[in-house]
């Protein structure tokens, strides 16, 4: 295979791989279960594609690097396998199982955070914000962390309590279908 063309291979490859992980950390925001729970699950499968995957990058790669390709192989596996299992969670949840589950604004809070700061050969200034935070409780102990805009932020009160919809995933986690926040109305 040409240089060109492995070029083209792997960045296609790389691609596909943040695309997984992409989805998986979306769809974890709305799912109810701790992070390293899953990654557990898709790390033997993930493991076990990646070894073949790593074969067909021994072949397409100009270098013939075995343990880097073998490498490369299981990460890009193990996203995909992690991108998949939070899609078919989420996507082919069963609606017989949908419950209205009271939950609690527990805690609200701010986060300075950085951003920017270029790429290779640029160097730019990184740049701090402020990020609004709201962690939420639910009647079974789950607790999760939520980003909000600034204006729903100054809106929602600690101590409230809402209802979210929920659907048992088709792996059995708890997804959440509908969340809509307590805010106060402002007074005009």
């Amino acid at each position: 295979m040409g240089k060109k063309n492995a070029t083209i291979f792997y960045v296609i490859i790389f691609l596909v791989a943040a695309i997984g992980l992409g989805m998986s950390c979306a769809l974890q925001r709305n799912t109810l279960v701790e992070w390293w729970k899953p990654a557990a699950l898709c790390l033997v499968p993930g493991c076990l594609l990646g070894v073949a995957l790593g074969r067909v990058f021994v072949l397409k790669s100009p270098s013939g690097s075995q343990p880097a390709n073998y490498l490369a192989g299981v990460a890009v596996a193990f996203s995909l396998t992690l991108g998949g299992f939070y899609s078919l969670n989420f996507y082919k949840s069963r609606p017989d199982t949908a419950a209205v589950v009271e939950a609690v604004v527990a805690k609200k809070y701010t986060e300075e955070r950085t951003r920017g700061g270029g790429g290779r050969r640029h160097h730019g200034t990184r740049e701090k914000y402020t990020a609004y935070c709201v962690r939420i409780e639910v009647d079974g102990g789950w607790k999760k962390d939520f980003d909000v805009k600034a204006g729903e932020y100054v809106k929602i009160r600690t101590g409230r309590k809402f209802n979210l919809d929920v659907e048992e995933g088709l792996f059995g986690f708890p997804v959440i279908k509908d969340m809509k926040l307590p805010l106060n109305k402002s007074k005009k």
